[in-house]
């Protein structure tokens, strides 16, 4: 998937009224920079799962990148500081107060650190006596201010990179300076009266034009479960949410879980496996309990065969030694009746 950075331009609606006054409206819009395109390279692992939803705005700048967050409706203008638009007025003297009518409207996007773009905005307005310079908003490593088209030495140094490219907003100043002594006119047209009275009005404009291209990391995390939401208004980066857990935490769970793996072993089971030896063995003593007095009966029961043997071999004894004295009487009981024979 391709999509570019952005690029800044300036809105610039100036209004000279008959009075000689000035109002300024900036606004600031990004738009894709042709010159600047990336492409999303997906690197696979055996040893991750992954989801990744990245979406883009209809010109193909990024909206945001994430795993759960829907897009967030992108705004064409993007207003100065806060969300208002702000003015900049240069007030007229009382002299030429009166009713005011517009005698100059300008209305006009511009690139302002494109040098033909403010010259031509300047033609424009040098016909009022004002001028438009636009600066750097910020201090060089040397302490020094930069100058318009020298990009700073901070950023990427190489073009192909790991991660969400982007660039950011630099600061520029945006002055405006009224002397109606430098008024000219214009295609033959005389300059007007009255003119603004002298001043300077300045505002500062975020443009990403020169800004360096950066890097956001995504990679993957060893161990544990991670996640990033990455949010974008028309490119420009506005929200970075990261969710990663202890990767040490992570390691030292390994062990525990690489060892139920090998072992088969289910992760509610480890305890219930301790309960299952504890009932094996108690099963075996059962057993043995019952192995001893299955032993024990049958030695009665050999005991009670030999004790029926032991009768059986009386009883045959006996009855030998009668059949053995003969067949005379038995011997005849003394008499002790009143009468005997």
């Amino acid at each position: 998937m391709a999509y570019f950075l952005p690029t800044g331009r300036a809105r610039l609606q100036i209004t000279e009224y008959t009075d000689g006054s000035i109002a300024i409206t900036p606004t600031t819009a990004y738009i894709p920079d042709p010159t600047k395109a990336c492409l999303f390279r997906y690197r696979e692992s055996v040893l991750s799962n992954d989801q990744i939803k990245v979406s883009l705005t209809s010109d193909g700048l990024l909206s945001a990148v994430t795993s759960t967050t829907t897009d967030a409706t992108p705004q064409i203008f993007q207003s100065l500081g806060e969300l208002a638009a702000n003015t900049l007025k240069i007030i007229a003297s009382a002299a030429g107060a009166g009713t005011l009518t517009p005698q100059l409207e300008i209305d006009v996007v511009i690139d302002p650190l494109n040098a033909g773009d403010v010259g031509q905005l300047n033609q424009q307005l040098n016909w009022i006596g004002v001028n438009l310079v636009v600066t750097p908003d910020v201090l060089g490593a040397a302490g020094g201010g930069p100058t318009l088209g020298t990009p700073p030495s901070w950023g990427l140094d190489k073009i192909k990179n790991d991660g969400i490219l982007y660039r950011p907003a630099l600061p520029y100043r945006l002055t405006f300076t009224s002397d109606p002594s430098t008024a000219k006119p214009r295609g033959g047209t005389p300059v007007p009266k009255p003119l603004p009275p002298p001043g300077i009005v300045s505002t500062t404009v975020e443009l990403p034009n020169e800004a360096p291209i950066m890097a956001i990391d995504v990679s993957r995390a060893a161990f544990v479960s991670n996640s990033a939401t990455i949010a974008f208004n028309n490119g420009m980066l506005t929200d970075i949410s990261y969710n990663k857990p202890s990767q040490a935490q992570g390691l030292v769970q390994i062990p525990v879980d690489l060892s139920k793996q090998l072992l088969s072993v289910p992760n509610d089971l480890l305890t219930i496996r301790y309960a299952n030896v504890a009932s094996q063995a108690k099963a075996q003593t059962d057993q043995l309990t019952n192995q001893t007095a299955i032993l024990d009966d049958r030695a009665k029961l050999l005991k009670a065969q030999t004790d029926l043997v032991a009768a059986e071999k009386a009883l045959k004894q006996a009855q030998q030694q009668q059949v053995g004295g003969g067949n005379a009487s038995p011997a005849a009981a003394p008499c002790t009746g009143p009468i005997c024979p």
